[in-house]
């Protein structure tokens, strides 16, 4: 059995900050309206009022077994507490697995769900969570959660190595140097001589009560999908890539929304076997693009998926695809050049 060491912390963070919890090597950042207090055994995260109740623990594991044995223990408590487990699954943080579990049963009058992630890193101690929330506002303290997530980093700026049960803990040896890490930039800098390239292809419509344009490149046809959605397809591709149309003038920042797409699309895997989030960077048209490839196991299968953004001025263009298989080479360069191309134009009137 795995044993759950919880680490007592003495201290009370402001609103805003960033948090260091002790004797794990981490820090990360939390909202401003979120409130962070000690409880005994374990540092607590209230969310806003808005999430009904949402909080997420943080605790201090000392576990060194396999992955798949820190997933059994954590079903047969559910099973104890009678508590459905929805799905298990691995997620990848700071370049090491992070072994997920989703919750759900009735508490009172309320059906609650919850989910707790541990960093599979190999450090003698390691960052436990479980987010817990009333089944309604459960999706939106997801994303929230994620977007806290994304936000951790080393104290000492070095990738951590995953965890290995059959390696003893060394100290001497973890302090080797290691690969820095990597930096997520939000709002690239632009070089002021980059020639920027608008796709030919032009197809009009109105975002936020805007004249716009969404400009394409020439082999793709585009279909009608709603006021604000049009479907894509390629000669060369066996599905279609579905692209929603936004302003920050009625929409939340497009950072915002990548985040809360692409958790819901984590629904429709088992297991994440790789993600890929590379940096933000201006595409050929100079909209800021931000995308996360994911790839893994699915009830019946293969699956990948890709969510991603171009953000430029106060437009946005949302591409969401999500598919059974596998995401052949070609395949995906077809889909990464429509990704470079594409941009959100305001029409002068």
């Amino acid at each position: 059995m795995a044993i759950l060491e919880l680490l007592a912390i003495g201290w009370i963070a402001q609103s805003g900050a960033t948090i260091t919890p002790p004797g794990l090597g981490l820090q990360f950042d939390v909202p401003k309206d979120w409130k962070v207090v000690q409880r005994r055994g374990t540092m607590q995260l209230a969310l806003p009022a808005s999430f009904r109740g949402a909080r997420v623990d943080i605790f201090s594991a000392s576990f060194k077994k396999e992955a798949e044995t820190w997933l059994a223990v954590e079903a047969a408590i559910a099973n104890q507490l009678k508590r459905e487990v929805v799905r298990q699954w691995q997620e990848e943080l700071l370049g090491v697995p992070l072994l997920m579990t989703e919750l759900r049963w009735r508490q009172g009058e309320s059906q609650q769900a919850a989910l707790s992630g541990l960093l599979y890193a190999w450090t003698p101690r390691k960052l436990h969570f479980r987010l817990q929330a009333p089944e309604e506002s459960f999706a939106e303290a997801v994303v929230a959660w994620r977007n806290v997530l994304s936000t951790f980093r080393t104290v000492d700026g070095r990738l951590p190595a995953p965890e290995d049960p059959d390696k003893p803990w060394d100290p001497a040896e973890a302090q080797k140097p290691s690969v820095p890490l990597a930096r997520t930039v939000l709002e690239p800098r632009r070089s002021g001589t980059t020639r920027l390239e608008l796709a030919p292809r032009s197809l009009e419509t109105v975002v936020a009560g805007r004249p716009v344009e969404l400009r394409l490149p020439e082999d793709w046809a585009a279909d009608r999908a709603g006021d604000f959605e049009w479907t894509l397809k390629h000669p060369k591709l066996p599905f279609a890539v579905k692209v929603g149309l936004y302003s920050t003038l009625d929409s939340p920042a497009p950072e915002r929304t990548l985040v809360r797409v692409s958790a819901e699309s984590l629904r429709g895997f088992r297991e994440v076997t790789r993600r890929e989030e590379p940096p933000a960077s201006p595409n050929r048209a100079g909209a800021t693009l931000r995308r996360v490839w994911r790839t893994g196991q699915g009830p019946a299968g293969p699956v990948w998926s890709l969510e991603a953004v171009g953000s430029k001025d106060r437009f946005y263009w949302l591409v969401s695809v999500s598919r059974e298989g596998t995401l052949g080479n070609e395949e995906r360069r077809i889909v990464e050049s429509l990704l470079q191309a594409m941009s959100l134009e305001p029409v002068s009137p």
